[in-house]
């Protein structure tokens, strides 16, 4: 009898442990950020060869940390930064036959919260007129939310944008 209701117990314990293991995990909604919606700057014409991401930034915002390390946070992009930036670069400006193609190279594309900004990196090149140019954008981030994240990117968006801008007009 002790044996029977030893057994019982631990088949009883075992089964309704089965239940609390076998759960499905909590559903916690994502969220996902784009870059602000950009009006074109003018009427100037470019093309962009396809953006080249050499950056560790994919999907997941990507944090750097006062002692260099780098985190994902919670939040995400809509889609990879190369194609990110490539669609908000090709909505600034009309494309062309005669258009000057430029080059970006994407070399950093984060979150750096021990200077609380968004820090945009790109290599740039105009082919045509033998210009390269590579520069850091960065933009205040006044939280670690992902909201302030795409505040703060779409702004050194429009910083780059200005640049290619100026590298078009020049010489």
């Amino acid at each position: 009898m002790k044996k029977t209701s030893c057994l019982a117990a631990v088949l009883t314990a075992f089964f309704c442990g089965g239940c609390w293991f076998m759960q499905a995990p909590v559903n916690r909604p994502s969220e996902t950020y784009d870059l602000a919606p950009a009006q074109p700057v003018n009427k100037q014409l470019c093309q962009f060869a396809r953006i080249r991401n050499l950056s560790p930034a994919g999907r997941k915002m990507l944090y750097r940390h006062p002692d260099n390390r780098m985190t994902e946070g919670p939040a995400s992009w809509v889609q990879p930064p190369e194609t990110l930036l490539q669609r908000a670069l090709e909505s600034r400006f009309q494309a062309g036959t005669a258009a000057p193609e430029i080059t970006v190279s994407l070399l950093r594309f984060e979150l750096d919260l021990a200077a609380k900004q968004a820090v945009l990196t790109a290599e740039l090149t105009l082919p045509a007129k033998k210009t390269e140019y590579r520069g850091d954008f960065t933009a205040p981030l006044t939280d670690n939310s992902g909201a302030a994240a795409s505040r703060a990117m779409s702004e050194c968006v429009e910083k780059l944008a200005n640049l290619i801008i100026t590298m078009i007009q020049e010489k």
